[in-house]
């Protein structure tokens, strides 16, 4: 890891992004997953935590597959409930853990969190190394088992989420193999141009200001890797727009990235 982030430092010193049209990148990191060397790197925040939001799906599903709750990208499919109060209808069906990753289902990860238990929960982040690992939710809230990775205590760097993302590929984290290859079969895929194939989650969330408080700006999160011929790209993309009113800033984060994936890989 020491030698990760001094070759992220040296690559930051050559580059700054731009970001996307409406928004700008605290932080794009490429690393090649085999030898963790940086390919590509914008920005000047890639050690400055923010929420994993929608991204800790994840780890989620890392942790789901190998307590043995899901059972396969399309097992078990649980049915939606009205007691969930999903907002979009998209989330008003059943689904499978490959429709909650692809389609951001949130009710199917507080779902999978409550079978897990507090405890077990917990205990499970903190075996993975992910960000911080601190799913206590906002104090006195007693909320962490619905709320913790949304804007609360979980935290984490775009360059701890590369990284996380590596040691998955590598095999280095505390779960089986099945339960990795069970998560990356269920995760959406796209295609990057020029042959590559990018499989990676989105997250989106609302960026705290100076007050503390959440304001109406959107942060966006895309983390993932790109496959080509072989060769492997482990990348962590978060931006900040600098006005509300946007579209969800996830998806448009995803979207820059693909559009530039190409040229970033060469």
């Amino acid at each position: 890891m020491m030698m990760f982030r001094l070759l992220l430092i040296l690559a930051l010193a050559m580059a700054l992004g731009t970001g996307t049209a409406a928004a700008k990148t605290r932080c794009l990191l490429v690393a090649d997953a085999a030898s963790g060397s940086v390919v590509h790197s914008e920005g000047t925040q890639c050690e400055e935590t923010m929420g994993p939001a929608s991204t800790f799906k994840l780890p989620l599903a890392l942790i789901g597959f190998e307590a043995g709750i899901l059972a396969d990208p399309e097992h078990p499919a649980w049915p939606y409930k009205k007691s969930y109060e999903a907002l979009r209808a998209v989330d008003r069906e059943t689904t499978t853990p490959r429709r909650w990753l692809t389609e951001s289902v949130i009710w199917f990860s507080r779902q999978l969190v409550a079978e897990l238990g507090e405890e077990r929960f917990a205990a499970a982040v903190r075996e993975l190394r992910y960000g911080n690992g601190d799913v206590g939710g906002d104090a006195g809230a007693n909320n962490g088992m619905t709320h913790s990775w949304l804007n609360s205590s979980l935290q984490i760097t775009p360059l701890e989420h590369a990284g996380f993302i590596r040691r998955m590929l590598l095999g280095e984290l505390a779960v089986s193999r099945e339960a990795v290859e069970h998560t990356i079969a269920s995760l959406p895929r796209f295609e990057g141009g020029a042959g590559w194939q990018i499989i990676g989650k989105t997250g989106t969330g609302y960026v705290r200001e100076a007050n503390g408080r959440l304001g109406k700006r959107q942060f966006g999160w895309f983390v993932g890797f790109g496959q080509r011929e072989g060769r492997t790209l482990v990348f962590a993309y978060l931006s900040e727009d600098e006005k509300p009113g946007q579209s969800a800033a996830g998806p448009r984060t995803r979207d820059d990235l693909l559009k530039r994936w190409a040229g970033i890989a060469e």
